[in-house]
């Protein structure tokens, strides 16, 4: 069984890396032949346009990681098919889902690397892609390098304070419209709300001040009116939020679920991060889901040519990516439970992987 299992996984392996490379070659090309006006326009040099393609490749990898893995059964396993030999395997005794285990293990590794990619290195090569779109494509200061912003929320890295700001402005070193929540040891502590602030080097000075004390069950404790207060704990200054603030793609897992804390302890909706938090778990599982799928499928693939093979892969990748979207859509305007909604394609798959694994063994 030893020979049996290197030869599927040699196979398997040949055409996955074929149709990775493949694929993220293929976005690479159409997304540079969509946007080349735009390039030509902003006279970007090469080395740029090449960084600038260079820093999606994290994130390109886990979306399509799972049309590699559609594909890839089709004309690795799906050829064996064809050429009879499952049919000679399957006469020799040897069950086909124990051949499929090594190849379900593969799967569940790739799994492990699209999440750890995703979480590692996906957030800050989008930060590194994000600057080079605004700077030498939108030619606009990049997020890092703005001195205002408008409606602005920023958790500090320790996680301590988290501020919301209706306006912000580093040249003024000034703010309006300011929420400030502080935490410790992730219970809610003090709520400040404030109509105007001016940063003064070590602290933060709120003109026009509601402070709200919470004992430790979350409830209020104390409220506090004051015309002016200086808050020497909060020294965040206008430059570090405004070059620090994260987008939630920017975010790994545990920062988007910290931030989803301090949004549902501010009262503010959270449905989004919810969505996205869940979509980080869910969206990496689907590349072993879609193998489990597959592979049966591929076993019974005797008829059928390599067009048929591509097409019909390529068919069931437009199938997961509109469920995705329309999934997302409904959990982020609340239709469906935001933590429900990012693990419906996924469960649409796994029905639909057991009902072929049930059909393979009759």
């Amino acid at each position: 069984m030893k020979i049996l299992d290197r030869y599927f996984l040699k196979e398997f392996l040949k055409y996955f890396i074929i149709f990775l490379f493949g694929v993220i070659l293929l976005y690479i090309i159409v997304d540079f032949f969509e946007k080349i006006d735009r390039f030509l326009k902003a006279e970007i040099p090469f080395f740029i346009l090449l960084k600038y393609y260079f820093y999606q490749i994290p994130e390109l990898y886990t979306l399509l990681l799972p049309v590699s893995l559609l594909l890839t059964p089709f004309f690795s396993i799906g050829s064996l098919a064809r050429r009879k030999e499952i049919v000679a395997i399957k006469a020799s005794g040897i069950n086909l889902l124990r051949i499929s285990i090594p190849l379900i293990f593969f799967g569940f590794l790739l799994t492990v690397s699209s999440f750890l990619n995703q979480e590692f290195l996906k957030p800050n090569f989008q930060r590194k892609f994000k600057e080079i779109n605004y700077k030498y494509i939108k030619k606009i200061p990049p997020p890092s390098e703005r001195i205002y912003a408008l409606d602005l929320t920023f958790l500090e890295s320790r996680g301590k304070n988290f501020y919301v700001f209706g306006y912000i402005s580093s040249k003024e070193e000034m703010s309006k419209n300011i929420l400030v929540l502080t935490f410790e040891k992730n219970k809610l502590l003090r709520r400040i709300d404030a109509d105007k602030g001016i940063f003064e080097g070590n602290g933060w000075r709120f003109y026009e001040v509601i402070e709200r004390k919470f004992d430790e069950d979350g409830n209020i404790k104390e409220v506090f009116k004051y015309k002016e207060k200086f808050y020497s704990d909060l020294k965040s200054s206008p430059i570090l939020i405004l070059k620090e603030e994260k987008t939630i793609d920017e975010m790994n897992l545990f920062e988007i679920l910290s931030f989803i804390k301090t949004k549902k302890d501010a009262g503010m909706n959270f449905s989004k991060e919810v969505v996205e938090a869940n979509s980080r778990i869910s969206f990496p599982v689907v590349s072993l889901l879609t193998l489990i799928f597959v592979l049966p499928l591929s076993f019974t693939l005797e008829w059928g040519g390599k067009t048929f093979a591509f097409s019909f892969g390529s068919f069931l990748s437009f199938i997961y990516w509109g469920l995705m979207e329309i999934s997302r859509a409904l959990g982020e305007t609340q239709k469906l439970s935001p933590y429900i909604a990012p693990w419906l394609p996924n469960i649409i798959f796994l029905i639909a992987g057991i009902i072929t694994i049930i059909k393979i063994r009759k």
